[in-house]
């Protein structure tokens, strides 16, 4: 999207500050998510530079789009832990409309995440009687959050629905 103004023969130049701004958010991103998690601001600091710098971030320069999710997705984290601590709905609702728009591949993993984070960290404490109402609110929000990204998904599955590499297979090195 910050390519868009430019014409197509400059974007080449541009990448490398598009991705310079990928990590900057990714490291911006991940220390406001891991400050909650320690005591140490020091080990907030290593935690983002771990998570920007990640084997993952490094092997994947070819596919650009792949940082956008993983920049953004510690305040996909941070929202969930507001919505799960202090019922504050509006943050998540939001962040699972962006998430669900930015990657809806990645998407559908951070979801699971989300669910294996909850089972992890909140349910044990919860246990069962709290933590139903609780997972239905945050069904509800999530819920909300994928209608209002509905307009640019329905727009992306009609789009790959109609490529033709999907029903074509790749057998060994053809």
């Amino acid at each position: 999207w910050l390519t868009i103004p430019f014409p197509e023969k400059m974007v080449p130049y541009l990448l490398p500050f598009v991705m310079s701004l990928r990590y900057g958010t990714a490291m911006v991103t991940s220390y406001a998510w891991i400050k909650r998690q320690v005591r140490d601001d020091f080990w907030a600091v290593i935690g983002s530079a771990l998570y920007t710098f990640s084997g993952f971030q490094a092997c994947n320069i070819v596919f650009q789009h792949f940082h956008d999710a993983t920049a953004f997705f510690p305040l996909y984290l941070l929202t969930f832990d507001e919505i799960v601590q202090k019922r504050k709905p509006a943050g998540f609702t939001f962040m699972t409309a962006l998430m669900a728009i930015i990657n809806y591949y990645f998407f559908f993993g951070q979801v699971i995440f989300m669910v294996l984070y909850y089972l992890v960290r909140y349910f044990p404490v919860r246990g069962c009687r709290k933590a139903l109402p609780e997972v239905l609110y945050i069904i509800l929000n999530g819920a909300a959050g994928i209608l209002l990204a509905s307009f640019f998904l329905v727009q992306s599955i009609s789009g790959v629905s109609g490529n033709s590499r999907l029903d074509n297979y790749i057998n060994g090195y053809d």
